[in-house]
Formats: C-alpha cells, structure tokens, sequence
C-alpha cells in the first residue's frame, strides 16, 4: 500500500508522530508500510513484535561459502518475512564469504577485520545490541596461548587462520604450510606440506602458512589437548557495551555502519573505514532498527531506478531510522543485494549494480538474511 510525500515532509510528520500513511496488518506483531516521496524513493518499512514472532539470522545453503536467494531462504526456513543482511565476496572460490561478524545460534561463521557495526540479540529475553566490533580469537595448547589471524578466510603468508566444521568440506587451502585436525579439544590428525585437510564434524582446522614460526608448530602432537577462544570486543567510543554483553548472544550478525546510537543520530561513520562514496551517494539501503518498546524495524529502499527511486545517502538513512523511532540503528548491505520478502513474494524492486547484474532488474543471491517466523509456543 503506498502514500506519497515529500520526502521532508515525512521526516516532520515522523517527528509529530502524525503520520497516517496506510498499513498492512500482516500477522499479530508484524505490520507491513509503503512510503513513495517525491524525491523519488520507494520505502519499504516492517514493524516486528519479537515476543509475538521469532527473528533468526539465515546462512544461504547452511554453509559458511554460498550464496542463496532471500526468498529461497524464507521459503526452506517456513519464514513469514525476511531481509538481507550482511556483506559478502562475489565471484571465485570464496563466493558468498561474509566479510563481517557473522554467529548463528553459538556457531561462529566470520569474524571482523575492520571495526564495523553489529547487531545481537538472544530469542529467549529479546535482548538486542548494535555497537561497532572486532574480535579476538586465541587458541590455547600445550600451556601457550596462540593469537589468530582470522576465521573461515583465505590465509595470507605467515597467518594463522582457524576453520570450523561449518566453513566447507575442507579448508580449501593450498599445500604450503601445516594443517592441524582438532576435534573433541584434542589434536586429531597433523598434516604436513597438504592443503584441503577435510574438516572434522564440530571440529577444527588451524592452518599456518608459511613461513610458520617452529615454536608454534612444535607445540603441537597427537591427543594434544587443545582449547579455543573467540572474544567479541566493542570498539565504541565511549564504551557503550561490553565484550561479556555481547558474548552472550545467540546470534551476531555485521553491517556497516551504525546509523543511530541512544537514540541520536551518528553523523561521522570514519572509524568504520568505508569508502566515502559509499556514504554520500545514493543508493539502495538495506537497515534495521530497534524502537524504544524493543520492536524492530527493517527498512529496504530502492534504488539506482529515477523513476521509481533513487535510493538515500548513508546520512538520509540515519535520519529517517531515527524518525521513524529507532533508539539503535545499523545499515546492511544494499545497493542489488536489498531484498524484502513477504509471504514468499519480493515487496521492493531489486536492481544490480557494478558488483553484479548492473543496470538489470535482479533478484541477487545473497550471503545471509534475517528472517522472521511463526513463533513456536508450548
């Protein structure tokens, strides 16, 4: 259903909390909203009730590599409602790779390289958290404690990179360096100048590239046990959540940037380190809010379509989350990756862009998605 206004106008509206634009009552705690300004932009707003609906982040193809349609993924999960959400390579070996924060239900998936947004949340207390993140991770074996590079990425000369079980098959890596096996906390098997090591189930592959300090390899035998730490840590300035907050989550899932924080409106998005254009020109956005009574908010705007929308700058997407009510905010991936589904039908007009399908009408395959489902009661 649609209403047309300036798009300043609407922001005063917001603000007077006057605005009777038409909506759609989906399903007790899901509200659907079309808003067409006269920019143009063509605004795609869903009011979530978690205690009424259950919100769970979406792995395409239940795979760490991958990509999978938003509907494909509603449809295989029974879901009511989905967006995309994070970031992701295109094209190659590691298609479909997050390239932020990722955890679902206590799995690890990605971890962050650059200081960037995040949301958590638990199902059980409907506790929500959007602050900027890294994280630590450390593997502990015989009485030394390991620092590592990074998690489920291509490995870099000298790195220490960890596989989980749910990255792939193997741990797609090339012959130079050393591979070790771990599963249930102990060294399984130790593998020599062999890339690929197969991944043991609900285990580990830690994989040093060379060159590999010996200190470090020789640390390691058969049956040796071993432990693993991944430690979330917030990066705000001042500190505005704690790493033992976030390490209770159930579910983590990256953006970039924060839009709103306590309600007020984030102005200066350097310490994320995105490109420039990436925040001042228009585009499609993909975002998430969370309202003062602990409803969420998805947001999808169109974009690079004159005459259907042009999309919104990263500054307009700030004021309009905060209008709208958001006491926390954060954007997703967007340009040919916004998608919004509803009921298995796609509400927004997704157009590539020059990462793919440029210029085309085209539902893109995406990493992961939020989903919204039928809440299960006792």
């Amino acid at each position: 259903m649609k209403k047309h206004f300036s798009f300043f106008s609407l922001l005063l509206v917001l603000i007077s909390l006057s605005l009777h634009a038409e909506e759609s009552f989906l399903s007790d705690g899901l509200i659907y909203e079309h808003i067409v300004t006269e920019v143009p932009q063509s605004i795609h707003i869903l009011r979530v009730d978690p205690t009424k609906l259950t919100i769970i982040p979406a792995r395409a193809l239940d795979d760490t590599l991958g990509r999978e349609s938003v509907s494909s993924l509603c449809t295989r999960h029974g879901a009511v409602a989905g967006i995309n959400a994070g970031f992701f390579e295109i094209g190659g070996t590691f298609d479909g790779l997050p390239s932020g924060i990722l955890k679902i239900q206590n799995e690890w998936y990605f971890l962050p390289t650059k200081p960037r947004a995040a949301l958590g949340w638990k199902n059980e207390n409907q506790t929500v958290l959007i602050d900027r993140l890294l994280a630590q991770c450390s593997l502990t074996v015989g009485g030394k404690t390991i620092s590592i590079d990074g998690l489920n990425r291509p490995r870099k000369p000298g790195e220490k990179i960890l596989y989980s079980s749910c990255f792939h098959r193997t741990s797609l890596t090339s012959p130079e360096g050393v591979e070790v096996a771990i599963q249930n906390n102990k060294v399984q098997q130790i593998a020599n100048q062999k890339g690929s090591t197969l991944l043991p189930e609900n285990g580990w592959v830690l994989s040093l590239a060379n060159p590999i300090d010996p200190a470090i390899s020789s640390l390691f035998s058969i049956d040796s046990p071993v432990s693993i730490s991944l430690t979330p840590l917030p990066q705000g300035s001042p500190s505005y959540t704690t790493s033992a907050d976030w390490a209770v989550m159930d579910h983590i899932v990256g953006g970039t940037p924060v839009l709103v924080q306590n309600g007020k409106v984030i102005t200066d998005f350097s310490s994320e380190k995105t490109r420039t254009v990436f925040l001042t020109d228009r585009y499609a956005r993909t975002a998430v809010g969370i309202l003062k009574n602990k409803q969420w908010i998805f947001v999808v705007v169109d974009g690079r379509q004159p005459d259907l929308s042009v999309g919104m700058t990263m500054n307009e997407l700030a004021e309009f989350m905060v209008n709208l009510g958001c006491v926390e905010a954060m954007n997703f991936d967007g340009g040919g990756s916004s998608t919004m589904v509803i009921n298995q039908k796609i509400i927004n007009e997704p157009y590539g862009d020059e990462d793919e399908d440029e210029g085309k009408k085209s539902v893109r395959r995406v990493s992961d998605a939020i989903l919204i489902l039928e809440k299960k009661f006792p």
